[in-house]
């Protein structure tokens, strides 16, 4: 039942306000992946445990 409850909370809007990530990958001893995500590259272990900042996007001024 709590996986219900759970999944009540997400309407619509919400899902559609969510940002995308891209270039997902994972690492070859199969612990953890890497993604992308708003220009920065976050690192989390498989089992969904805590997501890592590894490199934020850089701001160049010209």
């Amino acid at each position: 039942m709590p996986d219900l409850l759970l999944l009540s909370i997400w309407t619509i809007d919400a899902l559609l306000k969510l940002t995308p990530f891209s270039d997902p990958q994972i690492r070859p001893d199969g612990k953890m992946y890497a993604y992308v995500r708003q220009g920065n590259v976050y690192q989390a272990p498989i089992d969904g445990q805590c997501h890592l900042l590894c490199a934020a996007k850089s701001h160049w001024i010209g």
